[in-house]
């Protein structure tokens, strides 16, 4: 019965040594693009959109917008050209026909006016063709000037109505036609010789205006609607709203400066308090 006692000790005790000096499995710090709430293991994968950029990292990082990671990152990758993203997103979203986005963009943008574009990924936008317009933004196509009208130069966002004594008789004209010296001249273009010159033999009479204003000239349409010229009127062009910095010859489309050197404030869109000061359109805060 001692000798059994004894044996249990012995083995009891062996028992206990073997435990305290088994070896210690150390835990190791999680590797980058993995995380635990301690940092060490076992760790797991970020999750897509998310990063971890150093070792023993507790949480997971979001992507800011412009940027995305897939699962397990330990960076975010840039969105190409032409695409998009929110933030946090794990992939990037394509910019639709008409908008356009460079490297690294949260959103798209719409073409600016006097742009377009025909395809869904694009890191910039085409300026519209000489002859040719696009009025506004966010266009996938451009338009041809109709007659009598043109463009010279590409980029534009509306045409120009062809001067006095000159036509252009089929859409898309780069440049207008002079009048034959046997035509009287008309105070405004068209797209045949006959618009262009009407007969008329005597036309309104342009008067000096007073110091700090500009004789502009005032159109009209006939019935057949020709253009014509109704006369002059004194413009202070220095501030007036809808000939600011010299005379707007026909129309403004969007504000934009006219062949007579003028714009019409109050045409630009999506703008509050705009003003004319010193022959400048000043937009409000």
């Amino acid at each position: 019965m001692v000798l059994s006692t004894r044996l249990f000790v012995a083995a009891f005790a062996g028992l206990l040594l073997a435990l305290f000096h088994a070896p210690v499995v150390a835990a190791t710090a999680c590797q980058p693009g993995t995380f635990s709430s301690s940092g060490q293991s076992p760790c797991y994968a970020c999750p897509g959109g998310t990063y971890a950029g150093a070792s023993a990292a507790n949480s997971c990082q979001p992507c800011s917008a412009g940027s995305y990671s897939s699962a397990g990152a330990s960076s975010c990758t840039t969105c190409p050209a032409g695409s998009y993203s929110l933030f946090d997103s794990s992939v990037c979203g394509s910019c639709p026909a008409g908008t356009y986005a460079a490297a690294g963009s949260g959103y798209c943008r719409s073409c600016p006016a006097g742009t377009y574009g025909t395809t869904a990924n694009a890191g910039a936008c085409t300026p519209c063709p000489a002859g040719a317009f696009c009025a506004g933004t966010g266009k996938t196509s451009f338009a041809q000037c109709p007659a009598g009208t043109y463009t010279s130069v590409p980029g534009q966002s509306s045409c120009i109505v062809c001067p006095a004594g000159s036509f252009a008789a089929s859409a898309g004209a780069t440049q207008c036609c002079s009048c034959p010296l046997t035509y009287p001249i008309a105070a405004v273009g068209g797209a045949v010789v006959s618009q262009a010159a009407p007969v008329r033999r005597r036309g309104p009479v342009r008067r000096a205006c007073p110091s700090g204003s500009q004789s502009c000239p005032v159109y009209g349409t006939t019935l057949r609607r020709r253009g014509y010229l109704k006369g002059y009127e004194c413009v202070e062009v220095q501030r007036d709203l809808e000939s600011c910095g010299g005379c707007v010859a026909h129309d403004s489309p969007f504000g934009e400066r006219t062949a007579g050197g003028g714009r019409d404030c109050s045409a630009i869109p999506h703008t509050d308090g705009v003003k004319c000061q010193n022959g400048v359109c000043v937009i409000g805060a």
